[in-house]
């Protein structure tokens, strides 16, 4: 399969049939109306494109019912437990939801990411008690969903460094960014992309 090295080039990926039978599956079960299932369509298959391309994502679940939800696997190492003990685990699995409000711009509805998996995630970012939601901030109505799986790498691997317990954007946890702060040395985690391919070293 050709590289792919970035969001705009995902339309070059050819599924296998399998997928696309997952998609057929999908179609006959979506909910609302033409616009919104043909959305939903469109941001499902570029989910699975994604996962089909990427050595470090994988789809575990897609559902376009009536928000389209999705729970991804993403290879990417995380901070987990306390100011007093920080370990880095590797490998977080995420739910994904989009609402079709959050096609509408000035609702104040935006899809929403939280970590399912490891639990006691300790990042700036994150919400540290279930659901361990993560603030992407302020994201522009109709953001693709394959851009927030983009976005939540960056975040989680902290390749977008928000370390400021005081900016007006949002920290979640404000022992996070105080500790992050004093080790800005070790960030980010990783410098792997969403792309990597199996053989690339992390």
């Amino acid at each position: 399969m050709t590289a792919v090295t970035s969001l705009a080039a995902l339309g070059n990926v050819t599924l296998e049939p399998k997928d696309l039978a997952l998609l057929a599956m999908l179609d006959r079960r979506s909910g609302g109306p033409p616009h919104w299932r043909l959305r939903k369509r469109v941001e499902a298959t570029d989910l699975l494109r994604l996962a089909a391309v990427s050595s470090v994502a994988r789809c575990l679940e897609l559902d376009l019912d009536d928000e389209l939800r999705a729970v991804m696997h993403l290879e990417v190492p995380v901070a987990v437990g306390t100011e007093e003990r920080v370990e880095i685990h590797l490998g977080v699995v995420v739910a994904l939801r989009y609402p079709a409000m959050s096609l509408v711009p000035g609702c104040g509805v935006q899809p929403q990411v939280a970590v399912l998996r490891p639990t006691g995630v300790f990042h700036p970012n994150v919400v540290p008690m279930p659901p361990q939601v993560l603030c992407l901030g302020a994201l522009p109505p109709g953001v693709r969903v394959v851009e927030l799986c983009w976005m939540t790498w960056r975040a989680l691997a902290m390749q977008d460094r928000q370390v400021d317990e005081l900016d007006p954007a949002g920290v979640l946890h404000a022992g996070a960014a105080r500790y992050w702060q004093t080790r800005i040395g070790c960030l980010p985690l990783t410098r792997r992309s969403l792309f990597a391919r199996a053989e690339e070293a992390s």
